[in-house]
């Protein structure tokens, strides 16, 4: 007996979409439709789960943060702009997958690293332009021993600061250029 091509094909469609469920889109997930509404760019894992916010070039501030806690697998999340600050950070949920974050152009200060400490799995930090930061904030970035590299680029660090620095022992990426002060 000959299958026919197209009740092989209808029941292959039917099999394939049992074996994998449509992914979420925005529309469903309101949290994840204001992300991109906001300018945010969304990348998901094969699961649909998302595991990477880019928000670099979104109106984004400190306001929207509390929205990240609908993301609990995220592994990876860039802020940028002067609308992030201390505050900003204190309101970030506990993401236990997380282990990149980009801080750049940022109005956080050394007081605002501490609240860095409830990312345990951070294995690469970005603070490029993040001038408010000092040799305060190496110190306590030194206490974080699984980072393995630290983006430090155009900050107003010292060879001082640097000391602290000797604790990471993961570390493997260091960039300081254009620290005018080292």
């Amino acid at each position: 007996m000959m299958i026919r091509p197209w009740a092989f094909a209808a029941t292959w469609l039917v099999v394939a979409a049992t074996l994998h469920p449509p992914l979420a889109t925005a529309d469903a997930d309101p949290p994840l439709k204001d992300i991109e509404a906001r300018g945010g760019v969304v990348k998901k894992n094969a699961a649909g789960e998302v595991v990477e916010i880019n928000l670099a070039s979104a109106n984004f501030g400190d306001d929207a943060i509390p929205l990240l806690a609908e993301f609990p697998q995220l592994q990876t999340l860039a802020l940028w702009g002067a609308g992030i600050t201390d505050a900003g950070l204190q309101k970030l949920p506990p993401l236990n997958h997380l282990e990149t974050l980009v801080l750049e152009n940022t109005e956080i200060t050394n007081n605002g690293i501490d609240a860095l400490q409830k990312f345990p799995g951070l294995r690469v930090v970005n603070l490029r332009r993040s001038t408010y930061l000092d040799d305060g904030a190496l110190a306590k970035l030194s206490e974080m021993a699984g980072l393995e590299q630290l983006i430090l680029l155009y900050n107003n660090f010292t060879d001082a600061g640097l000391a602290h620095l000797k604790k990471l022992q993961k570390l493997k990426v260091l960039d300081l250029r254009g620290c005018a002060l080292i």
